[in-house]
């Protein structure tokens, strides 16, 4: 009866023992790394206005690689830029910022939360990029600033990361700045002339981000136009009577307009009314006579010059400098008597015939001729004392044909012509000699011929004289 109950004992017995042998199964693997992050431990990470989505979705493994799950320890990101791509398809473009060429995006950007659109690291876009951008910071704190850089709108003109085009703008400089100014845009649309700079680029006359020169330029004028336009500036450097208005308050703009026109030469109206709004009354000259209200005047003639007629000022006139009085574009002399020479008259001769005051005969040079006697050539061409255009004409116009005038200044007294026109002639009875009168069909007086000589005291009738 105890050999059965004695066996099962040792067979209890060895059961256990053999139990007691066995190794424990493995403990269950600890929770990922990520569970719980944001929600259990790193919750001010959810706190700020944007949050990075794989931390607001607690998905932190998404970047963070686990290294020793036990230890909750995980290995470094060793290539930002590689990791941020995983999610962020951006394409490398022709010009490249250099943090995302860098590829450290976290130069820019907080990997988990930010108070700012985009998780940048800064209070705003452009406190971010003045942390790089000092010169550009400087020039909105100018006098003027451009509009989107003061508001801090960096993005409004270039791309954060890449871009086709230089300096990463996000269009051509001429399609981005027409698309806030868009009445320029449609003006150079219409316009008949348009600023060479213009057509390109504009930042050749304009700081994009700030200047202390009104409309943000990089310069006054007409300094800033003289970069460009070095020929006036040599004109005016060298010449006797610059054009008052590049010293008044607009200076280049008191004629012309600064992008585009309907004019040429990018005047704002044609030349006749762009003189004539300052040239409708005398304009004091320092230490010079007035300068007649010309426009006023000429407004009044029945018979304009030709020029005048046409409106075409710069014929006669330098719109900027010239080196002889009065603007005029070439010689042109300025008394009433002058010795004769061609180069005086260059102004002139544009137009004339110079042959009607070199040639002392004609039937064809001019039609102030007494027969072919040149009255021209008469009165101009005296190597002492020749009378110039001034002694017989108003240069602008007149009441009468030819411009003769009523009466020219000579001196303080206005010297009478007292002209009169003839149906093939004319006569005048000016202060400076006696009346006198021509006719063009007056046959030509035969030469007078030469008087024979006196008599030789003692020679007979006939005889030839003594040698």
């Amino acid at each position: 009866m105890s050999r059965p109950r004695l066996l099962a004992v040792s067979t209890t017995f060895l059961l256990g023992a053999a139990l007691a042998q066995e190794p424990k199964p493995p403990a269950p693997p600890p929770p990922p790394a990520a569970d719980g992050c944001t929600t259990k431990c790193h919750q001010e990470l959810l706190q700020d206005d944007f949050v990075h989505k794989p931390a607001k979705d607690d998905k932190c493994t998404a970047c963070h690689k686990p290294a020793k799950p036990d230890k909750h320890e995980f290995a470094a990101i060793e290539d930002v830029g590689e990791t941020c791509r995983t999610c962020h398809k951006i394409e490398n473009q022709e010009v490249v910022h250099a943090p995302f060429e860098s590829v450290d995006c976290t130069t820019c950007h907080d990997p988990h939360h930010s108070k700012v659109k985009s998780l940048l690291k800064a209070p705003d876009e452009a406190t971010l990029c003045f942390t790089c951008h000092e010169p550009v910071k400087a020039a909105i704190g100018r006098k003027h600033a451009h509009g989107p850089a003061a508001d801090g709108l960096c993005t409004g003109c270039h791309k954060a990361h890449s871009a086709e085009l230089p300096k990463l703008l996000v269009a051509e400089t001429v399609e981005l700045c027409t698309k806030c100014h868009s009445d320029l845009g449609e003006a150079l649309g219409k316009a008949e002339s348009v600023h060479a700079p213009v057509s390109l680029d504009c930042v050749p006359c304009h700081d994009p981000h700030g200047s202390d020169f009104e409309h943000v330029t990089k310069g006054e004028q007409p300094a800033l136009c003289f970069g460009c336009h070095k020929p006036v500036a040599d004109a005016i450097g060298a010449a006797k009577s610059p054009h008052g208005a590049l010293s008044s308050e607009r200076r280049c703009m008191n004629c012309h307009r600064p992008h585009e026109a309907s004019h040429k030469a990018l005047l704002q109206a044609p030349v006749k009314d762009v003189c004539g709004k300052c040239h409708q009354q005398p304009i004091v000259r320092p230490g010079g006579a007035p300068v007649p209200a010309i426009a006023a005047e000429a407004a009044k003639y029945k018979l304009p010059h030709g020029p005048v007629k046409d409106g075409e000022c710069t014929a006669c006139h330098a719109p900027h400098a010239s080196p002889h009085q009065d603007l005029l574009a070439k010689a042109f002399a300025p008394r009433f008597y002058a010795p004769y020479a061609a180069g005086e008259y260059e102004l002139c001769f544009g137009c004339h015939e110079q042959k009607a005051f070199e040639t002392a005969k004609t039937t064809d040079a001019t039609g102030f001729r007494d027969g072919d006697r040149n009255l021209h050539f008469v009165h101009v061409n005296d190597a002492q004392k020749g009378r110039t255009c001034r002694a017989c004409h108003v240069l602008h116009g007149g009441d009468q044909q030819k411009h003769v005038a009523r009466a020219v200044p000579f001196g303080e007294w206005q010297l009478p012509i007292r002209w009169e026109q003839l149906p093939t002639g004319g006569r005048c009875a000016p202060g400076c000699h006696k009346p006198l009168g021509y006719d063009r069909e007056a046959k030509p007086q035969p030469p007078k011929a030469a008087e024979p000589p006196a008599p030789q005291a003692g020679a007979q009738p006939g005889s030839p004289p003594k040698k």
